[in-house]
């Protein structure tokens, strides 16, 4: 349980440079610095930390946004009850390159391309969040993590059962848990990568409670694609 709670609180145990993203330009924020997350993305900070709080309401991704070589980056919702999404135009994209503690509560992602890519991390922490497709913009989330000491994966949704999509995850000589959380195909998808989720492990220490799988067919596609798998079935 202590463990758990510093999990969830690493922007207490080390500085970080705070931001509050509101949903608008006209909105206001409960303090400074005050943007939307496209003005955030103009300029992302040369900071060694960053924590990003969400306002509560739908937020608008207009162009790429990059994170690279930080030692916290924190994503969270002001509200954790409330709703909180952030969409992406067509062809915008997030990237997340070697964070070495990293976490996103509280958020729905919709209509985006996000990669991460963690090579020494110390923790990575999913919680409350959730990745779905809308419409017919699809929605691909690809983790490849190598050598994290804490993998959590808790209370979270990857759900494609309404718009295509896929999260793909590979993790190496890493400590992973997959905890009441959930992850679904989609009916009509059409290609490789819009089929659901995919979970593959090398020399890796994996806990599985409380989980549900259905029917995922996610894989990466051209060369690689036999190289790749889905976990299916129930666990709970």
């Amino acid at each position: 349980m202590f463990f758990l709670l510093g999990l969830l609180c690493i922007p207490c145990v080390l500085s970080i440079e705070n931001y509050f993203i509101k949903p608008t330009p006209n909105e206001r924020c409960p303090g400074d610095p005050c943007l939307t997350i496209s003005e955030f993305a103009d300029s992302v900070p040369n900071v060694s930390s960053i924590g990003l709080i969400f306002m509560n309401g739908e937020h608008i991704l207009s162009r790429n946004l990059s994170f690279k070589n930080l030692d916290i980056l924190s994503i969270d919702a002001i509200h954790e009850t409330a709703v909180t999404t952030l969409s992406c135009l067509q062809y915008t994209s997030i990237s997340v390159h070697e964070i070495i503690n990293f976490s996103v509560l509280n958020m729905t992602l919709i209509g985006c391309t996000a990669n991460a890519y963690f090579i020494n991390a110390y923790i990575i922490l999913l919680n409350n969040f959730t990745v779905k497709g809308y419409q017919n913009d699809a929605t691909n989330v690809a983790i490849y993590i190598n050598h994290a000491v804490e993998i959590h994966i808790l209370n979270s949704l990857f759900g494609f059962l309404e718009a295509p999509g896929c999260a793909l995850f590979e993790v190496h000589n890493s400590n992973m848990k997959i905890l009441h959380s959930e992850f679904h195909h989609h009916n009509t998808a059409t290609s490789a990568c819009d089929t659901g989720s995919m979970i593959r492990t090398f020399n890796s220490n994996v806990t599985i409670e409380s989980a549900y799988f259905a029917d995922n067919k996610g894989v990466t596609g051209g060369v690689q694609k036999q190289q790749y798998y889905s976990i299916k079935g129930d666990f709970l």
